[in-house]
C-alpha cells in the first residue's frame, strides 16, 4: 500500500500566511486616556438623569395604584388601616401615594446628583495620582 505525502512547507513560509492573516484581521485602533471629568457637565447629566427616573417612578406608581384600585385592593388596604388604627374614615387616596413619590423621587434625585459629583470629584483627584483611565477605540467603520 503506497501512501501519498502532503507536499511540505516551509516553516518560513506557513509563519509569513500566518502573520498575513493576523494583520488582515486586526481593525485600526487608537488609545486614549480619561484624566479629567468636567463636573459641570457630570452633574448636569446626572441630575437630568435622575430627574427623568424619578418621573418614570411617578408613572410606574400611578399605573400600579390604578392596577391596585382596579382589583379592589385599595379598599381592603383603607379596611386594614382602619383596624390597626382603629378609625372608621380613614383613606390612602392616589393624590396621597403621588405626593409622596414625587417627594421622594425629587429628594432621591437631588441625593444621587451629590453623590455623582462627589464620585467625579474622587475620579478627578485620583486620576492625577494614577494617570487615568484608558480606553482603546476601535474603528468599526467599512470602507
Amino acid at each position: 500500500m503506497v501512501t501519498e505525502k502532503a507536499p511540505r512547507t516551509s516553516p518560513l513560509r506557513s509563519k509569513q500566511q500566518a502573520t498575513a492573516r493576523v494583520k488582515k484581521a486586526k481593525k485600526p485602533t487608537q488609545r486614549i486616556k480619561i484624566k479629567h471629568i468636567s463636573l459641570v457637565s457630570l452633574v448636569r447629566v446626572a441630575f437630568f438623569f435622575f430627574v427623568g427616573l424619578a418621573l418614570v417612578g411617578t408613572l410606574a406608581t400611578l399605573v400600579f395604584w390604578s392596577l391596585l384600585s382596579a382589583g379592589g385592593y385599595v379598599t381592603k388596604l383603607n379596611h386594614l388601616i382602619d383596624q390597626l388604627l382603629g378609625t372608621t374614615n380613614y383613606k390612602v387616596t392616589m393624590t396621597q401615594v403621588v405626593v409622596i413619590q414625587l417627594g421622594f423621587g425629587v429628594a432621591w434625585a437631588i441625593i444621587a446628583t451629590v453623590i455623582s459629583f462627589v464620585a467625579g470629584v474622587i475620579y478627578n483627584l485620583s486620576s492625577e495620582i494614577g494617570n487615568g483611565i484608558g480606553i482603546t477605540i476601535e474603528d468599526d467603520s467599512k470602507k
